[in-house]
């Protein structure tokens, strides 16, 4: 893979104040959807990323994400860094480090030997309007959060800038991380990373859809090389081992003791405790290589295990790599959902970070909640490796970067420069 240096495009901290009030948590952040939770900044990076407005035209929306963000920089609520660099940047709770990384721009390429591996089906319908978003602003306006193997010399050197250098940036948000920025110019250290991760490979955390619309805007832009890259978090998994957390669904339209009944013809079905943590505790004491989700209606809670293997096989006997056949994920979707639920519309299908927030909804719906177990990061890693791909919102890994502290911005240069350091 390839991650080169370019010069960022940040907020001015005279002009706005408290950076973290112009940050944002991720999009589909699980506590809140991205909003901020703490005080809002007229200049919240939100304006441009997903901006409200009267209309609910697309092409509206992004003109008028790219009028805002033109007009902050005129006025010099963003100026953009004087030089190219790559940014070192990371998040602490509690005074510890839970994640560091790299940002630059990242080499762009349809080719699945380029080194940048999606690990995740999306929709392709969400493709356009994000190409579009950025197309129209000539802006990529959030990093996509990849991670590596690496322990070399990017990951050396990232670890010697932030213990041994203070920060550009420092800022505590309100769910209480402190986020640090660093700014790392030097040429040498250029090349020493280049090289380093020449031959690695990087696996898409989050920012599927960004992705993919890089390589539509990329393949657009043909001639003109900055569109081949696009913003990018680079982390070494092996020195800052990511967090995967489960996605839970809900099936409005799925009658509950009609499932339960249903799921009785290939797993076994055990009710479990009636208080919800309870239940939570049982799936989450089951271990190995079984597959086990918990099905609720907000009122009773039933643990499924011990899936019929010879049910697996049919439901995906085309599915490879082999890792596939032990992702709870997988075999929700293929043997349950679409076999022995008959529910395959997935355009009905709610996708819901909180545990108590999917049995919750099913209550309400009257429907049925899946509660899934985190995946295991190396089943993930080798079904991309092999060139699969987990089902739709499979995986939430965490943290996922903080949204506003670096842009970076495509064209001319703007006038407002800075180099404060």
């Amino acid at each position: 893979m390839d991650l080169i240096p370019f010069r960022a495009t940040r907020f001015v901290q005279d002009v706005v104040g408290d950076l973290a009030s112009v940050t944002a948590l991720p999009e589909e952040h699980p506590k809140d959807g991205g909003r901020p939770a703490g005080p809002v900044s007229p200049y919240n990076v939100r304006q441009i990323i997903q901006p409200d407005a009267d209309t609910s035209a697309e092409a509206a929306r992004n003109a008028g994400a790219r009028v805002t963000l033109r007009r902050w920089l005129s006025e010099g609520v963003l100026a953009t860094d004087a030089e190219p660099a790559l940014y070192v940047y990371d998040q602490t709770e509690a005074g510890t480090v839970i994640q560091r990384g790299l940002i630059g721009a990242l080499k762009v390429s349809d080719d699945p030997s380029s080194g940048v591996l999606p690990h995740e089906e999306h929709f392709a319908a969400s493709i356009p309007d994000r190409a579009d978003s950025m197309r129209t602003a000539s802006a990529n306006m959030e990093p996509i959060f990849c991670v590596y193997q690496g322990g070399g010399a990017a990951s050396e050197l990232v670890d010697e800038v932030a213990d041994g250098r203070r920060p550009m940036v420092r800022v505590t948000t309100e769910d209480g991380r402190t986020h640090r920025l660093w700014r790392i110019t030097e040429e040498s250290a250029h090349a020493a990373i280049a090289a380093d991760l020449r031959d690695r490979a990087a696996l898409i955390a989050d920012g599927h859809h960004r992705y993919a619309a890089y390589q539509r805007l990329r393949a657009e832009h043909a001639e003109d090389e900055a569109w081949h890259y696009g913003l990018a978090l680079l982390v070494d998994s092996a020195v800052y081992p990511p967090r995967l957390r489960a996605i839970h669904r809900v099936l409005p339209g799925l009658p509950f003791p009609e499932a339960v009944e249903r799921a009785k013809s290939v797993c076994r079905v055990q009710e479990t405790p009636r208080e919800f943590e309870s239940a939570l505790r049982v799936l989450e004491s089951t271990t190995g290589d079984g597959i086990s989700f918990l099905i609720s209606d907000g009122d009773r809670h039933f643990l499924m295990q011990d899936v019929d293997r010879l049910a697996i096989e049919r439901a995906m006997s085309g599915a490879t790599p082999p890792e596939w056949r032990n992702l709870d994920s997988a075999i929700l979707h293929h043997v349950f959902i679409e076999l022995v639920w008959d529910h395959s519309g997935e355009s009905d299908i709610a996708y819901v970070h909180g545990a108590r927030e999917a049995v919750d909804q099913a209550r309400r719906n009257n429907g049925t909640a899946v509660v899934l177990r985190p995946p295991d990061f190396s089943d993930v890693r080798a079904i991309a490796m092999a060139g699969g791909r987990v089902p739709y919102k499979s995986t939430s890994f965490d943290p996922k970067p903080r949204s506003g502290f670096v842009l970076r911005v495509l064209g001319e240069p703007p006038t407002e420069e800075r180099s404060d350091g």
